[in-house]
């Protein structure tokens, strides 16, 4: 839907152009309501984390850093790798 409405802006002319910014509009409420899954899995499968009333448990404690971090960072969580393999 946001593909859609950034086509629409860009491609439409006159007035009926700006349903596109309405489109984009609506399609980044329903991305920001949307919750985290409560699994990941890393592209290259070396990785997983599940969601716990703790914060996301990851699978090892090492490896996969740059991963393990950016979920973390995403999850608002301050812990280290090691910490959330430990979950």
């Amino acid at each position: 839907m946001l593909l859609i409405g950034a086509l629409w802006l860009i491609l439409w002319q006159g007035r009926l152009r700006y349903i596109g910014l309405i489109m984009m509009a609506v399609s980044f409420m329903i991305w920001a309501r949307h919750d985290r899954p409560l699994v990941l899995i890393a592209d290259n499968r070396s990785l997983l984390g599940v969601m716990t009333d703790q914060g996301r448990a990851l699978s090892k404690e090492k490896g996969a850093g740059f991963v393990a971090r950016n979920w973390l960072e995403n999850d608002d969580d301050p812990s280290s790798q090691s910490a959330a393999a430990s979950l």
